[in-house]
């Protein structure tokens, strides 16, 4: 179903398309159907799938698709499908070192929107997931209906993130992700990232589930190579990660920033600056932090799902 061996993220790519998504995805929230990337290596994506309606939200998340674990049970409209990024869970580690991410990533979502054969889709991004979702947004518009980015979107309105330049740095990035982490030290990690009342709300089953998530093969060197090259940038003349007025202006679908009120990776008067040249962006501060679903899940249902509807 899922893993593989590490892929060079700079080869070609062809895909081989599943002959059917799994029935028990219809029947559990929580079915995993892998989806691969045929090449000389393989990468297997894991998906989490939970099918109720015709319509699709797609769920792009910062790491493990266990983190949208709460916020998916309230979408039962829609059919989500949740990804686990490289490295994480389920999904093959990668080996970024000298490749486009916007470029990869663009293949890489529209590719799975293929295997599942999904058109176009809502998505729903958090952080990192949140500016890949902008990216596609602008890259292939014809695959995406509407975004509801969640969280300061990574780089993508123009972050600093200097803690997660200290794990970008070769080698030490990479052991500093992938060494083990007692409970009390992952959960005080957590605090720091994603706030202490968000971690203070999650059950311990999510707890651990997202630090399982960090134990794949692969997933300190995977991380801190994306994360070294989000930081390098793109040197060959294509778009920055980092997305200028012109660009924000050129997104024509509806856009949704959720930011918590105590996410503080920018301030208040840069994202309003940021979300202000999209054509048809919004701006809704919630209760919370960065992942302010776990804070207050009930009241970020609603606003993603009236988004949604």
């Amino acid at each position: 179903m899922c893993g593989g061996g590490s892929w060079n993220a700079a080869e070609p790519i062809s895909i081989s398309r599943p002959s059917r998504v799994s029935s028990r995805a219809t029947r559990c929230a929580h079915a995993s159907d892998g989806l691969s990337w045929q090449n000389r290596a393989s990468m297997s994506i894991r998906s989490n799938l939970a099918m109720e309606s015709p319509s699709y939200s797609f769920m792009v998340s910062a790491c493990g698709s266990a983190h949208w674990a709460p916020l998916l049970e309230r979408l039962t409209s829609y059919h989500r499908v949740a990804l686990d990024q490289p490295g994480h869970g389920g999904t093959s580690r990668i080996d970024f070192r000298g490749v486009n991410l916007r470029r990869w990533y663009r293949e890489m979502l529209t590719a799975v929107l293929d295997q599942l054969g999904i058109e176009s889709a809502h998505l729903v991004g958090h952080s990192q997931g949140a500016m890949q979702a902008l990216w596609l947004a602008l890259d292939a518009p014809e695959r995406v209906k509407s975004v509801i980015a969640i969280g300061t979107p990574a780089v993508a309105f123009g972050a600093a993130l200097p803690g997660l330049q200290v794990l970008a740095r070769p080698g030490v990035g990479a052991v500093m992700l992938g060494m083990p982490k007692p409970p009390g030290p992952y959960r005080r990690i957590l605090e720091g990232t994603i706030g202490a009342g968000a971690v203070a709300h999650a059950s311990d089953d999510l707890i651990r589930a997202t630090y399982l998530a960090t134990r794949a093969p692969g997933y300190g060197a995977t991380v801190s190579r994306y994360l070294r090259e989000m930081f390098r940038g793109p040197s060959d003349g294509t778009p920055e990660y980092v997305l200028n007025d012109d660009e924000l202006a050129q997104i024509e679908q509806p856009i949704l920033v959720v930011m918590g009120q105590g996410d503080r990776i920018q301030s208040p008067g840069e994202i309003t600056e940021r979300v202000s040249p999209l054509p048809q962006g919004r701006l809704e501060w919630v209760p919370g932090d960065h992942e302010p679903w776990l804070d207050d899940i009930d009241g970020c249902a609603r606003v993603v799902a009236a988004a949604l509807s």
